[in-house]
């Protein structure tokens, strides 16, 4: 039996992920964890244990991982799975002190966690980019753009509709708005090196949240830029990236090296990468198959009495 710290874990995504694995695994084979910022979340009835983060460590700012991994220590804690980009950074960085990552090297997850960054990855890729300034370099456009922070995920600060540049600092991106279908895609390079997926869909959000997931067939833009990502030997584990899709061109335009909010829905399409990735950790060999069907999957808001 070993034990696994789902980190966030009082938010949507954590309560998916720790969903997932209670359901698929008994208790002689896992037992998880929820790291969390407040004691009261659905994640103390789905885990087997509850953990509050450490006060010297913010999800998005000033993070001290030796409390993590004294924690881990503490509570004999096998794995990780981090589920904020910026703890992706923070434990890549020092994961000789921490129990097994579901993350890619530090290189990587730095590179994808900084947005002005991912565009140089990007170019020396030699895959479609997006074109992408920062504030102060960027010239006058004629046409709609973005403005939206280097740092972070999840959809959120953005500012629409070609706001005044000059109001924004050197932590912004500008992007000119790109025509075609968002899509959001999960990828999973498995401890031998292969991967799985690509798994494509569209998707509907509300406020940062996945709320609605179609799966759909790649385009050749998209086997291409995947076959291309791949190679690259700093990833490992999970990969949800966004972009749009337009005929037979794909354009990405961002990278989280973490499970996403749409895991949980992709489960119930079949694309099952979370309870894939436990049971290759568990020494197990995961029967890795999906078909992309007519269905389509909603998340939606519930009433629970618990007393």
């Amino acid at each position: 039996m070993k034990r696994i710290l789902i980190t966030n874990a009082d938010g949507n995504l954590g309560a998916g992920i720790a969903k997932l694995l209670t359901e698929n695994f008994s208790a002689d084979q896992l037992q998880t964890v929820a790291l969390v910022n407040k004691s009261l979340s659905l994640a103390e009835h789905l885990c087997d244990e509850i953990i509050n983060y450490p006060e010297e460590c913010s999800i998005d700012g000033e993070y001290n991982v030796k409390a993590i991994a004294d924690l881990c220590c503490q509570h004999k804690i096998d794995g990780i799975i981090p589920l904020t980009d910026h703890e992706t950074v923070v434990f890549s960085a020092q994961k000789e002190a921490l129990p097994f990552l579901f993350c890619s090297e530090h290189a990587l997850s730095l590179a994808c966690y900084d947005k002005w960054h991912f565009q140089q990855l990007l170019a020396q890729m030699d895959v479609e980019v997006p074109d992408t300034w920062l504030p102060s370099q960027c010239p006058t456009l004629n046409s709609p753009y973005l403005v939206k922070p280097r740092m972070g995920g999840l959809s959120m600060g953005i500012a629409w509709d070609s706001p005044d540049i000059k109001q924004f600092s050197d932590d912004y991106v500008v992007q000119r708005y790109l025509k075609g279908s968002e899509v959001t895609i999960a990828i999973y390079k498995s401890l031998d090196g292969s991967y799985w997926g690509p798994f494509v869909g569209e998707r509907n959000l509300f406020h940062g949240m996945t709320s609605y997931f179609k799966p759909i067939l790649p385009n050749k833009g998209i086997n291409q830029f995947v076959a291309q990502f791949a190679k690259l030997n700093t990833w490992q584990g999970p990969c949800n990236i966004q972009g749009m899709m337009q005929d037979e061109k794909f354009v990405p335009f961002e990278v989280n090296l973490r499970f996403s909010g749409s895991s949980s829905l992709r489960n119930l399409l079949g694309f099952k990468d979370v309870v894939w990735a436990i049971q290759e950790w568990l020494g197990e060999k995961p029967r890795v198959d999906w078909a992309i069907k007519d269905h389509f999957a909603i998340r939606y808001f519930a009433d629970h009495l618990i007393a």
